[in-house]
């Protein structure tokens, strides 16, 4: 038994090695989702299923510039029979990148009047450039000015289309991407206009949105990770020939054959045993949203061989990634990690209960299931609470330390997790179901007082004459029992 308690204190210690001083973990934040989409279901996709569904209900905020409709309005400040052609080559090639490839309907593109809403385009004579960011324009006098013959580039179709493009990128709420922290350094003393403050796909020097793209504005074409961004915020459509299902547009999901075929599983967050579900040695082909990375492992808890992958990503046949030596990731994988890529800070994201944000609680069930009782002093016995050999999860927040006790009293074999932290099933440290007393803080030097030994709501009668911990706890409202003065001859 002590040898297994040594093995697993340094399973622990390992784990921690491993990701938590990479990755700091916390509760998934779904504000900073979009919506799910409204639209019909991909092929099969009533078929992906989870009993972890999702502890937070997405909220319908979204990022201050992001549009909250898909339909987004369009007019001409200025329009004028000579400047026909060039509008019609603007709405043609807007048409043909950010609405084609998604959900996106831009509608209108006649003069504008008083009361127009959405995006109002001024003809000028100055450089191409919008005032504000996404639908912060939605109204804006010369929220966007286009010149059909800058000096920067010319009057050709070409010059129109490509400037056009990039402007309607900033309109969606797309910055440059040369302003990100993690863009080459030569390319960020480009930087210009407003910084982002969330990054949906790794650095993208083919981006639409890239002064440091070798081709001018990608020759007014979206590239991939242009396409996945855009999909993420606005939605792909049934046409639009996007390598991605709608529910991989929010959430990573595993799927039991290749192809995105057959049964699926949601992964709202790092889950140390995708076997709770029934998944186990299943996935056959899996996808990866934008703004998102995974780390998935050939065993539970985080262990084993690994995979990493950002998103946007899709692997449609798992037998096609092959370890040196023979065998695939085919069916392979036990646990997965999910971390949020969007803030300069990457964090390892956890399908736990907001209250995991900021306090300690314990579970009677896995993964942060089932009746939790929120910790926030000693507790020396928990069967005052119902909970005595009865806790299977908990989070601990951080800064604080919680040091787990076998037996009653803050007796027996200790555990001592720190937080921030999130242990989805106690079991994988021989924890499960075995604890009897809960210390706020490390392991004592010397044990606690008599007055500091009992949970709250009870006080000591009795202390042991060797150890001085209390041996007898009572509720507070009763006295403690006489003890006979009888003496023998």
């Amino acid at each position: 038994m002590r040898r297994l308690l040594l093995v697993v204190a340094a399973s622990i210690l390992v784990s921690v090695c491993a990701y938590s001083q990479t990755y700091t973990p916390g509760i998934r934040d779904y504000s900073q989702d979009p919506s799910p989409s409204s639209g019909p279901q991909a092929p099969a996709q009533a078929g992906v299923t989870s009993t972890l569904g999702r502890m937070s209900q997405p909220l319908a905020a979204q990022q201050s510039a992001i549009w909250p409709s898909l339909g987004i309005g369009v007019c001409w400040e200025n329009p004028s029979p000579k400047d026909l052609t060039q509008r019609t080559w603007v709405q043609s090639q807007i048409t043909k990148t950010w609405q084609a490839n998604s959900s996106l309907a831009f509608n209108g593109w006649a003069a504008c009047d008083a009361n127009s809403r959405g995006i109002r385009i001024h003809i000028g004579d100055g450089r191409p450039s919008t005032k504000y960011l996404g639908a912060h324009l939605d109204g804006v006098q010369s929220g966007m000015e286009l010149n059909f013959n800058w000096s920067g580039c010319g009057s050709s179709e070409y010059c129109i289309r490509v400037i056009a493009a990039h402007e309607f990128g900033h309109a969606l709420g797309f910055t440059h991407e040369q302003n990100r922290p993690d863009a080459a350094a030569w390319c960020r003393d480009q930087a210009q206009g407003t910084d982002p403050d969330i990054y949906m796909t790794p650095y993208d020097p083919n981006s639409i949105m890239n002064y440091c793209n070798p081709a001018y504005n990608n020759n007014g074409q979206l590239s991939a990770y242009d396409i996945a961004g855009l999909q993420f915020w606005y939605e792909p459509n049934a046409t639009s020939g996007v390598p991605w299902r709608p529910d991989c547009r929010i959430d990573v999901v595993l799927f039991e054959h290749d192809n995105f075929g057959g049964a699926g599983e949601v992964i709202y967050g790092s889950m140390q045993d995708i076997g709770v579900d029934g998944f186990n040695d299943k996935a056959s082909s899996l996808c990866v949203p934008a703004g998102y990375r995974i780390i998935a492992y050939e065993d539970v808890n985080f262990s084993g061989r690994s995979l990493l992958r950002d998103g946007p990503y899709r692997e449609l046949s798992l037998s096609s990634l092959t370890f040196p030596g023979g065998g695939s990731w085919n069916d392979r994988i036990s646990s997965i990690q999910m971390i949020d890529m969007r803030a300069p800070n990457p964090v390892e994201v956890y399908n736990a209960p907001p209250g995991c944000a900021s306090k300690s609680i314990v579970f009677k069930d896995w993964y942060f299931q089932g009746t939790s009782l929120e910790i926030t002093s000693n507790i020396a016995d928990l069967n005052v609470n119902q909970m005595n050999d009865a806790i299977s999860s908990l989070c601990v927040a951080a800064g604080t330390t919680l040091t787990l006790w076998e037996d009653v009293n803050f007796t027996g074999s200790n555990l001592s997790i720190s937080g921030p932290r999130f242990i989805q099933n106690l079991a994988f440290y021989g924890w499960n179901d075995k604890v009897s007393s809960i210390q706020v803080g490390g392991p004592p030097s010397s044990p606690p007082s008599s007055t500091s030994a009992c949970a709250t709501g009870a006080h000591c009668c009795a202390t042991s004459p060797t150890t001085g911990r209390c041996t007898a706890c009572i509720p507070s409202t009763d006295p403690c029992p006489s003890v006979s003065t009888h003496q023998h001859p």
